[in-house]
C-alpha cells in the first residue's frame, strides 16, 4: 500500500488538468474527489506501519508469557491477529485499486508498477485464512468474552476485554453516561480528539458485540448462524485496535515534535473514514450514548476540512515513506516529476519497439495471425 499510494500521490501532483482560462492547469490532486480518495490512504498507511509496531511489540509480550507458560494471552493475540490480517489485507487490495483508478488509464499500464502490486497482494485476502472465516473466529472470541463479563465470570485484562467491560460491565451501570466523552460535543470537538475518537471506535465495536451477545443468550441465534454479522462485528474490533496501536505509538514522539501535527491529523483522518462511512452504526447508539443527527453530519464536515489540510503535505509525507524507485518500478512515481519521459524511454526499450528485434517480431506477427485471418477472408470473397 505505501509503494500504491507513493505513485498516486507523486502522480496527481505531477499531472494536471483543466483549469481556469489563461491559468496554468490544475494538478489533479488539487481536486477534492481525487483528495477524499487517495489522502485516507495515506493516512491508513502511516496507521498500519504505527500499528504493526505495537502489535509486534505484544507479540513479543505473548511468546515470551508463552515460553514461560503462561498462555493467558492467547485468545486475545489469536483474535487480534486474526482481525488485524482480515482488515489489513483488504484495505490494502481496495487501496492499491483505488490508487489504480486514480491514476487513469496510465495506471492499468504495465509501467505504472501498480498492476503487480495488485496482483502481489490480492491473493492475502484468501491465503493464511480466508478472511470471511477469520471474521468468525473473532467475532466468537469477543462474544464469550462480552457474555463471561455480562455473568461477572472471570476474563484475563486486555484491550479488547478492558473495552467490552468498560461499557458492559453490570457494576459500570450506575456512572455510565460519564463514559461516553462524546455527549455535548461539537463535531470539531470530536473530531480534533484522539481519545474521543478512541471512545467511539470502542463503544461502536461492543455495541455490535452486546447486540449478538443478546442473541446467542437468548438462545435466538448461535454462533454458526451469526457469520454475517460476525463481519461487521470483525471490522469493527480490527478498526478500533488499528486506531489505539497507532495512538500509543504517537504517545511516544514528544510533544515538542514537528512531526506531531501532521501525524495527528493523519490519525483523525483515519479514524474519521472508518466512523463516517459507517455512519449508520453511530444513529444507532441510544440512550446516554446517543448522538444527535447534527453531530453525526458535521463530522463529515470535518473529515473533509482534515482532507484538504494534509494535502499541502501529501507529496513530502509519501516521501518520507522512504520507498526506492527500484522497488516502486513505475515511471508515475518518478520522484523527479519526468513521468512522461520514462513512459517514452520504457516504451522505446520494448522489444517489438527495438531496431534489432522489432522488425522481426512484427513480421512474425503478422505472419503468424494477420496475415492468414486477411487470406482467410478475400478467399471468402
Amino acid at each position: 500500500l505505501a509503494k500504491a499510494i507513493t505513485i498516486a500521490i507523486r502522480y496527481s501532483s505531477m499531472r494536471r488538468q483543466f483549469g481556469s482560462p489563461g491559468q496554468p492547469e490544475t494538478p489533479v490532486l488539487d481536486y477534492p474527489i481525487v483528495q477524499y480518495r487517495l489522502i485516507p490512504i495515506l493516512a491508513k498507511t502511516y496507521a498500519m506501519i504505527g500499528m504493526s509496531h505495537e502489535f509486534y511489540s505484544q507479540y513479543e509480550k505473548t511468546a515470551s508469557a508463552i515460553s514461560n507458560g503462561d498462555f493467558s494471552s492467547l485468545k486475545e493475540m489469536h483474535a487480534v491477529s486474526c482481525g488485524l490480517k482480515r482488515w489489513t489485507s483488504d484495505t490494502c487490495v481496495y487501496g492499491v485499486d483505488t490508487c489504480r483508478h486514480c491514476c487513469g488509464g496510465h495506471g492499468f499500464s504495465q509501467f505504472s508498477g501498480l498492476n503487480e502490486f495488485f496482483a502481489n497482494i490480492y491473493p492475502t485476502m484468501i491465503v493464511e485464512g480466508d478472511n470471511y472465516m477469520l471474521a468468525k473466529q473473532v467475532a466468537s472470541y469477543l462474544v464469550k468474552s462480552a457474555i463471561d463479563i455480562k455473568l461477572l465470570k472471570s476474563v484475563e485484562s486486555n484491550d479488547t476485554t478492558n473495552a467490552i467491560s468498560r461499557f458492559l460491565a453490570p457494576s459500570s451501570s450506575a456512572s455510565r453516561s460519564g463514559f461516553f466523552s462524546w455527549r455535548n460535543k461539537s463535531a470539531s470537538e470530536i473530531s480534533t480528539s484522539r481519545s474521543m475518537l478512541l471512545d467511539l471506535l470502542s463503544y461502536r465495536f461492543v455495541t455490535k458485540v452486546a447486540n449478538l451477545a443478546a442473541k446467542i443468550q437468548s438462545n435466538s441465534v448461535t454462533m454458526d448462524d451469526s457469520s454475517i454479522e460476525s463481519q461487521a462485528i470483525s471490522s469493527a474490533h480490527a478498526e478500533y485496535i488499528v486506531c489505539l496501536y497507532h495512538s500509543r505509538h504517537l504517545e511516544k514522539l514528544p510533544a515538542s515534535s514537528n512531526l506531531v501535527p501532521i501525524l495527528t491529523t493523519l490519525f483523525n483522518i483515519t479514524a474519521l473514514d472508518l466512523l463516517t462511512k459507517n455512519s449508520s452504526d453511530l444513529y444507532e447508539f441510544t440512550g446516554d450514548a446517543s448522538m444527535s443527527h447534527k453531530q453525526i453530519t458535521s463530522l463529515q464536515s470535518e473529515y473533509i476540512s482534515l482532507i484538504k489540510a494534509a494535502r499541502v503535505q501529501a507529496v513530502p509525507l509519501v516521501d518520507s515513506l522512504a520507498v526506492p524507485e527500484e522497488k516502486l518500478n513505475s515511471s508515475l512515481g518518478k520522484s523527479d516529476g519526468f513521468v512522461y519521459e520514462d513512459l517514452i524511454k520504457r516504451a522505446l526499450n520494448e522489444p517489438v519497439n527495438r531496431d534489432i528485434t522489432g522488425d522481426k517480431i512484427r513480421a512474425d506477427f503478422y505472419n503468424n495471425y494477420i496475415g492468414p485471418v486477411l487470406k482467410s477472408n478475400s478467399t471468402k470473397l
